[in-house]
């Protein structure tokens, strides 16, 4: 009657185990502008706070004895929980959850480290070399959209006291209204059911909401950034970011898994194998996005000889071409899909639980289950591969950063 959604999937992949992931939509999205900097800190507070009369200690000393974990995030379309237990101790983990929803606090301890943490994110940006690529990427991806912030201002973090993070907290997660719960675990259905009757079914429902969509288009062309990464700094290098207006079907979400793996294999290859140049592997990282804008975004990091970073970047953008020109070699193929089987093959309950919150939240529009993506992968054909290739890696359409030693 409040809304919410409680979804189960037994599962003894972990013995005595019981994993849990609540979630609702709005997020930060929501909130004033520029809270999307603050957010964070606002669930460190609160996660290490107590509830109700119980501070801090009393609270964590009570997980401990339990054996049940609980943590809060504000992402920018969602909000939830995630956490696990026994399956001797679930109740306690449902009645903590209760308590986290209905009567949340910030004590001062857990209040110092979140604002020891904002002032870190404010200065970090100036200190180290990978917050500063990350920071320069956002700003060209995003520009000033104030509800995409990423680091927080001097004046915010002077701001940031016990009732602004209680206040956020609760106006994102101290009420329900489309909430899904999946849980997966070794543990009977009957005893599920029952503490979701008792401690999701009770909770007060608020007003409904849905996330806004505050993403500009991404930015054509090549946007080009270069930040200090230090005198000498094994941190020098780039990262280069692809970005497509995209909706993903199951097909491409395969080949996305496949090409991700060739691309990697090729950047380990060529520059650090034969160029020598590279200290590691090129990091590749493709990701799905569905919310607020259909989205696939591939991205890449490169570190290396501070001084032949544009040889790096040269070979990198060749390989890039070449897969996106041609579509992966059969062998490359081969190898790619046999290491992403494996990866498929090795199923946990973080996995049984994300197809379960992906089919709650779409109102079992996602459907699609873990077997039958690791068939996807298998019926892979050379076409699909090299259209998807095409579509995900134009390097005439990318934002980079580049590392550079100052001196």
């Amino acid at each position: 009657a409040n809304g919410t959604r409680v979804l189960f999937a037994p599962s003894q992949i972990a013995s005595g185990q019981v994993n849990l992931w609540a979630e609702s939509q709005g997020g930060h999205s929501l909130l004033a502008p520029g809270d999307s900097a603050l957010v964070d800190a606002v669930t460190v507070a609160v996660d290490g706070s107590g509830v109700a009369a119980f501070d801090g200690v009393e609270v964590g000393g009570f997980e401990d004895t339990e054996g049940i974990f609980l943590t809060s995030y504000i992402d920018h379309t969602t909000e939830g929980f995630m956490g696990w237990s026994r399956a001797d101790s679930l109740e306690s983990l449902f009645s903590l959850l209760y308590m986290t929803i209905t009567d949340p606090r910030v004590d001062g301890p857990a209040l110092a480290e979140a604002v020891e943490y904002l002032h870190t994110l404010e200065q970090l940006p100036q200190r180290d070399a990978d917050t500063a690529s990350l920071a320069a990427a956002w700003q060209a991806r995003f520009g000033e959209a104030p509800h995409l912030q990423m680091v927080p201002t001097a004046d915010q973090v002077a701001g940031f006291t016990a009732a602004a993070a209680l206040s956020m907290f609760e106006e994102r997660l101290g009420k329900v209204d489309d909430l899904v719960v999946a849980v997966v675990g070794d543990v009977e259905v009957g005893t599920v059911e029952d503490l979701a009757r008792r401690y999701v079914g009770t909770l007060a429902p608020g007003p409904p909401d849905r996330w806004v969509d505050h993403w500009p288009d991404p930015p054509l062309g090549v946007t080009s950034v270069t930040v200090n990464a230090g005198v000498g700094s094994a941190e020098a290098g780039f990262d280069l970011w692809f970005i497509r207006p995209l909706v993903a079907d199951e097909e491409l979400r395969a080949a996305a898994l496949v090409l991700e793996t060739v691309l990697r294999g090729r950047l380990s290859d060529g520059l650090r194998e034969e160029m020598g140049l590279s200290y590691r592997p090129g990091d590749v990282a493709i990701q799905i996005r569905e919310e607020p804008d259909a989205l696939v975004e591939v991205s890449v990091r490169v570190s290396g000889d501070p001084t032949r970073i544009d040889q790096l970047h040269e070979r990198t953008i060749t390989e890039i071409d070449d897969l996106a020109s041609n579509g992966p070699t059969r062998d490359e193929v081969y190898r790619a899909r046999e290491a992403v089987l494996a990866d498929l093959d090795f199923v946990t309950n973080r996995d049984l639980l994300e197809r379960l919150i992906a089919w709650g939240r779409s109102n079992g529009g996602d459907r699609a289950t873990l077997a039958e993506r690791y068939d996807q992968v298998v019926e892979l054909t050379d076409r699909a591969l090299s259209e998807a290739a095409a579509a995900l890696l134009d390097p005439d359409h990318r934002i980079e950063v580049f590392r550079r030693p100052s001196g």
